[in-house]
């Protein structure tokens, strides 16, 4: 086709040129030119042909001819919600029998917080077995003029847990308590912890 529509060109170039007597060149006659009009608009006929019958998509895929592929939504384009942290804590509250004045106190409360933190890390342990695990449990401590911390009793435990309390029992009689607290009198302390989880 492309050799066709060349030739015409210079034909009708060669034309303009000068009189047809001089060129030598005949003139192309009205059947010449419908014929040559007519491989034209093939040839561009052919050329939209070809351009609707690839059926290539905007993204370089190929579809069926003259539909473009369309591009459904990723995975990665859908919000996911984030995942709620879970903290177990544990709440701690004191009474003293007899007081032992507000030196005294401050310190058994460091000494029952620096227990704490290994009855925390040792319910923390638990509930990933028992993710249900949580309650209120009682003990009793008493510390005797030496800061000791015997006898430890769990007097309510409302968590249902042994292994729990066991760990409260021993944290609570490792700790060294201050001495002499109520002069030669032993002193009672009671302990409520609240086990409970915490949501961020």
């Amino acid at each position: 086709m492309s050799g066709n529509k060349m030739i015409f060109v210079l034909v009708a170039a060669l034309a303009a040129c000068g009189p047809k007597a001089e060129t030598g060149v005949q003139e192309p006659s009205k059947a010449d030119e419908g014929e040559a009009a007519v491989a034209a608009e093939e040839a561009s006929g052919e050329a939209v042909a070809l351009d609707a019958g690839s059926g290539v998509a905007d993204d370089g895929e190929e579809g069926p001819a003259g539909h473009p592929t369309e591009i459904v939504g990723s995975a990665s384009q859908k919000e996911v919600e984030p995942a709620k942290q879970i903290e177990y804590d544990v709440d701690v509250e004191m009474q003293f029998d007899p007081s032992p004045g507000p030196e005294g106190k401050q310190a058994v409360m460091q000494d029952v917080a620096d227990a704490g933190v290994g009855i925390t890390m040792c319910y923390r342990k638990l509930v990933l077995d028992d993710p249900s695990l949580q309650g209120k449990m009682k003990v009793t401590v008493k510390i005797g003029p030496g800061g000791v911390g015997k006898p430890v009793k769990v007097i309510e435990n409302a968590t249902g847990s042994d292994a729990l309390s066991a760990c409260v029992v021993k944290d609570l009689a490792k700790a060294q308590y201050p001495k002499k607290l109520a002069g030669s009198k032993p002193l009672l302390l009671t302990v409520e912890l609240t086990f409970s989880p915490v949501m961020d």
